[in-house]
């Protein structure tokens, strides 16, 4: 085994020592076998951390839109449910009514009646709510008020 001197290991410390300030945290040089998490905690300005915002942006976050609340409007023209036809009838007695039918199925979803001679009034209906009971437990709603969900969010 050969034999060191003590000149010979401080020798071999201070060039450890020359090596370890070459790459310090704080020198323009980045340390190439210190973690990037390293870098980023040290808040220093390092290639690893300037990595790291750019994938930060990079990602795409999903949600949803924020939507208007819908409403039932007062004048019945303005009411324009998205994918529906509106199919105007001259109703009964109690005056005319609009229907708005989906065009695949046929089906009526909303009807505004006019209820001219009749204490309720002008009013809407959704009728897949109205399915199975009697005319008098249908359900009105009124110039004004919301459209419940789930019909706000398909057809608005």
């Amino acid at each position: 085994m050969p034999v060191t001197s003590d000149t010979a290991l401080a020798t071999d410390i201070a060039a450890d020592a020359n090596t370890d300030a070459a790459f310090s945290a704080n020198s323009s040089t980045a340390n190439p076998y210190l973690a990037p998490w390293l870098y980023a905690s040290m808040g220093s300005q390092s290639i690893a951390k300037d990595d790291a915002d750019s994938i930060e942006k990079n990602i795409d976050i999903p949600y949803l839109p924020i939507k208007k609340p819908a409403y039932f409007p007062e004048n019945p023209n303005d009411f324009q449910p998205i994918g529906l036809v509106p199919v105007y009838r001259d109703g009964t007695k109690n005056g005319p009514m609009i229907q708005w039918v989906n065009p695949i199925k046929g089906n009526i979803v909303f009807q505004w009646d006019s209820n001219i001679h009749k204490s309720d009034g002008p009013h809407y209906h959704i009728k897949d709510l109205d399915k199975g009971l009697s005319k008098k437990n249908h359900k009105h709603f009124y110039p004004g008020s919301l459209v419940p969900e789930p019909y706000a969010s398909i057809y608005f």
